[in-house]
């Protein structure tokens, strides 16, 4: 594999990096990943239940969740008693691709109309073993991109737009150096205008000097379940295809009930970029 679910940044890999704190109570440790190519949804459950973390408990259940009506698995169920056996083979949940470190589970949905029983287009989700070693199981964002794990580890963690590691959980985080040390616009992507199809650039000013002005006044940004701790400047600005926020000061914190404290300092001369990993509802953090 060219590319791993970035992991968080020691301090012995990163001299710029700490992530020393308390860490907090978790459930008992995943030591052997044990989803493999075909199995299927009582066997994903078994293996999965109580032991994801890093989720929303609504994203967990949306995960379970079957995408069958109960009409059409009702319609199912006659049309195998009428023929015998299983003349209609349907399977809520299968994993397609394993590779013993990350797996693609695939949500079928079955439809049906008066005439016949068809799939339709499935949901696909990405599990692996997290820093915490627990499972989490993310959606994957979009069926355009080819279905493999190391393209699908790429296109979630913005692999393209220059991101590296992440920060902490679905936090994406890269530093950018200033252009020329001076100020500018930095632009981080485009946006739509309410009930709209007109796009513009969502630009953030950017300055060397911001990240000692003075107050130097800690302040707190909130990110879904995470609680980033900064001083100096910080900036959050929603596009079409996230949230992000660009921080310039010296030093990151942040904290969330799941995860151990994470402290990153920024390197001298740039400024830091966070972003949520894609495929979260509605472009949003855990």
């Amino acid at each position: 594999m060219a590319i791993i679910w970035f992991r968080r940044k020691s301090k012995s890999s990163d001299k710029a990096g700490i992530v020393k704190q308390q860490q907090p109570q978790q459930p008992e440790k995943i030591e052997t990943f044990k989803l493999v190519t075909g199995m299927k949804f009582p066997e994903i459950y078994q293996e999965l239940h109580g032991r994801v973390a890093g989720e929303t408990s609504e994203e967990v259940k949306e995960f379970y969740k079957d995408l069958t009506d109960a009409n059409v698995k009702k319609k199912i169920a006659d049309t195998n008693k009428m023929f015998g056996g299983n003349r209609i083979k349907y399977d809520s949940h299968e994993i397609i691709i394993s590779n013993g470190q990350y797996a693609i589970i695939q949500k079928n949905r079955v439809t049906s109309n008066s005439e016949s029983i068809r799939k339709s287009t499935p949901q696909y989700y990405i599990s692996g073993i997290n820093d915490e070693k627990q499972y989490f199981v993310h959606q994957i964002p979009s069926w355009h991109i080819p279905m493999d794990i190391e393209s699908v580890l790429k296109h979630i963690n913005r692999f393209e737009e220059g991101f590296t590691e992440r920060l902490q959980g679905d936090i994406l985080l890269k530093f950018v150096p200033y252009a020329n040390n001076r100020w500018y616009h930095y632009e981080l992507g485009k946006n739509r205008l309410p009930y709209s199809r007109e796009e513009y650039q969502v630009t953030v000013y950017v300055d060397p000097a911001n990240r000692t002005a003075e107050p130097n006044e800690e302040f707190t940004i909130q990110l879904g379940r995470h609680t980033l701790l900064v001083k100096n400047r910080a900036k959050r600005e929603e596009t079409s295809t996230g949230v992000y926020v660009v921080v310039e000061s010296d030093l990151i914190e942040i904290m969330h009930p799941e995860h151990q404290k994470t402290v990153r300092e920024i390197p001298e001369g740039h400024f830091a970029v966070l972003a949520n990993q894609l495929g979260r509802p509605n472009n949003m953090f855990d």
